[in-house]
This record gives structure tokens, sequence and C-alpha cells, in this order.
């Protein structure tokens, strides 16, 4: 087992050798900085001043869209087979998700109720889907692999597919 992510020690996986086990530690450290504000009652009062007007929501929504859109690449990528700098893009990907709270914290610092609190749980669920991806977590095993695909997948196709429903929502009842 030497080598796997159970036998480092916390200095080591701050900046790890392996970039996949760092990008777990920054992406899991910004997802419990925001799950510490909500669970804690903290505000940035100027950050939600500013979340209640309309331009910036709607900028912020749209660059929250747009990140998952950048994010969505590496998938079409794939379905198409164009394997061409598969793995820069791959690399990539992993890098632009470890802010995926941060991209949702600039755009909200509540997590909203009904469809609002499910598009948040299944985007920030997606994100620690990622966080312990194969690669993260160094393990080989191909159940671990096709499962964690598939759920992983699955989950940003829904987060898309909530997004364009709360931006509908949005512009029918505003």
């Amino acid at each position: 087992m030497t080598g796997n992510l159970a036998n480092k020690n916390i200095s080591s996986l701050i900046v790890s050798s392996n970039p996949n086990v760092t990008y777990l530690v920054w992406g899991m450290s910004l997802l419990a900085l925001f799950a510490a504000q909500l669970l804690l009652g903290l505000r940035w009062e100027w950050l939600a001043q500013l979340q209640q007007g309309e331009v910036y929501r709607q900028f912020t929504g749209y660059l929250l869209l747009s990140y998952v859109l950048i994010q969505a690449r590496l998938g079409l990528k794939r379905v198409k087979n164009q394997t061409t700098n598969l793995v820069k893009e791959f690399d990539m990907h992993k890098i632009q998700g470890v802010f995926g709270p941060l991209v949702f914290y600039i755009h909200s610092i509540e997590v909203g109720y009904a469809y609002q609190l499910l598009l948040a749980i299944v985007f920030l669920g997606n994100c620690i889907i990622g966080y312990f991806s194969p690669h993260a977590l160094q393990w080989k095993n191909k159940v671990y692999l096709l499962s964690w695909t598939i759920t992983h997948v699955s989950l940003a196709v829904l987060t898309l597919f909530l997004m364009i429903f709360h931006i509908y929502v949005v512009y029918q009842y505003s």
C-alpha cells in the first residue's frame, strides 16, 4: 500500500508530487471552508449585499454556467473521440475543478431552498466526487473507475439540466 493516500502525512499532501492528490486536498479545503461558513452562519456582508443585486446575480450566474460548460468540454471531447490534447484537457479539467466551490460561493453564499438546494447539493456533491477520482486516490480498481466515471458524468449532466431549469425559473418569475 505504499504510495496510497492513507500513508501520506498532511504536509506532503498540500504540495504532493502527485498533482491529483494536491487537487483533492485544495478542493476539499475550499469545500470545507464553504461548509463551515454555512454551518457557523458566517457571512461577508459586502458579498451578501453584492449578491442581492440583479446585475451581479446574472453576471455571476452566467459565470457559473460558463464554468460548468468549460468543465463539460472534457466529456464532449471524449464522446467525439477527439483524443488530441486529451491529457492536457484532463489536467485543466482537474485544476479548474478545484475551484468549483469558490465559483459557487462567488455566486451565492447560501444554498437556497427546494430545487436550488438540490442544485447546490448536486453541483457541490459532484465536486466531491471529482476530488476523489481514482487518480487522486491512486486506485486502479476497474469497478471503482467505471462507477466513479458514471457517477461523475451523470451528476455533471444533472447539474447542467438543473442550471438551465434555474435560469428558466429566474427569468420566468422575475
